[in-house]
């Protein structure tokens, strides 16, 4: 086979996996969408009166246990997850840890496609890096690279949710403590203020909301928020919340205080990031300027800089240098990264 018909073979086998990848996850997000559809029609309004959802349980509850009996079925026979599959190579704690960071950057991804995608990343690149140039070598750092960029990717997104929810959840706070303090109750400021407020706000406690119109205590369900929102301030909140239930006293005021302590917080964040911020350009300079200069180099005198790849002492010489960029990223990282 030449190496125009692998190339051609490669391109052909990771389109077909891509479009059979984006088949499933439209196939996913649509069932989903039912789903979430049907439950909102289903659930009772946490501001309904008790009585209401009395007379209204006997035909919906039963609606609603056949229809998601019948979801369950189709799940396990039409749709088949590589879940199981997937985990007899991977292990279950691979498997949660990639649903747990889809779920905190917001992915509408399951995990198994996420990790055939990455399979995807990592075999497709090198294979055709291998058909073209015959160097493993390069084969190992486009294979690298297609592991670390998928990864990095969601924790880019997660922390990008992470700042948003946090700037957002003193405000947050703020209407649901005058909801309380206009007569209404915990559940109906949540309600309330999740509808005035934006995404992510809007999404993690109109999620709340639905956990807890299924029958979830408040406490599992903010714990669940917590959890898909791995946030130090959500954190003082969930525990502000528990301490005042298991203790009594004013909520209004706990929220008040934890919402201005959440945006003090933020404001001492907001100062620490624009002192470091030439820190943290200066360490991304240092960081790219090997690299750069590297790439130059090799575009006017490539044989010159071909002699650290092709004899050992090379190799040897670049293995160093690059342990200790290794080593310089990450002190001037850990210099400008300052925690509350």
């Amino acid at each position: 086979m030449s190496g125009i018909e692998t190339i051609i073979l490669f391109v052909v086998f990771a389109g077909a996996l891509f479009l059979v990848l984006s088949a499933l996850n439209s196939l996913f997000s649509q069932e989903e969408g039912k789903f979430l559809s049907r439950v909102t029609k289903i659930a009772p309004k946490s501001e309904a009166r008790p009585e209401e959802w009395a007379a209204q349980t006997a035909a919906e509850t039963k609606s609603r246990d056949e229809w998601l009996k019948k979801q369950a079925l189709q799940e396990s026979s039409e749709k088949a997850d590589l879940r199981d599959i997937i985990v007899k190579f991977t292990g279950a704690g691979i498997m949660e840890n990639t649903e747990r960071k889809l779920a905190q950057a917001d992915v509408p991804m399951r995990a198994s496609e996420f990790l055939l995608l990455q399979l995807v990343l990592i075999l497709c690149p090198a294979l055709l890096i291998y058909a073209i140039t015959k160097q493993p070598q390069y084969s190992i750092g486009a294979m690298a690279a297609g592991w670390f960029f998928p990864g990095a990717y969601l924790n880019k997104l997660t922390k990008a949710r992470l700042i948003k929810f946090n700037n957002q959840l003193a405000d947050y706070l703020v209407l649901v403590v005058n909801a309380l303090r206009a007569g209404q109750t915990f559940m109906q400021g949540v309600s309330h203020a999740a509808k005035e407020s934006i995404d992510p706000i809007r999404t993690e406690f109109g999620q709340l909301l639905k956990e807890t119109n299924f029958g979830m205590p408040v406490e599992d369900a903010m714990k669940n928020v917590l959890k898909r929102v791995p946030s130090a301030d959500m954190d003082i909140v969930c525990t502000a919340f528990m301490i005042q239930k298991s203790v009594g006293g004013n909520l209004a005021e706990v929220l008040d205080k934890v919402a201005a302590t959440i945006r003090e917080r933020v404001r001492l964040q907001g100062q620490i990031r624009v002192l470091t911020t030439q820190g943290v350009f200066s360490g991304t300079v240092v960081g790219l300027m090997p690299f750069f200069v590297g790439f130059m180099i090799f575009l006017i005198n490539r044989e010159y800089i071909m002699t650290l790849f092709t004899t050992f002492s090379g190799k040897c010489c670049l293995a160093s240098a690059f342990a200790l960029w290794l080593c310089g990223f990450i002190a001037i990282k850990k210099i400008v990264t300052i925690e509350l």
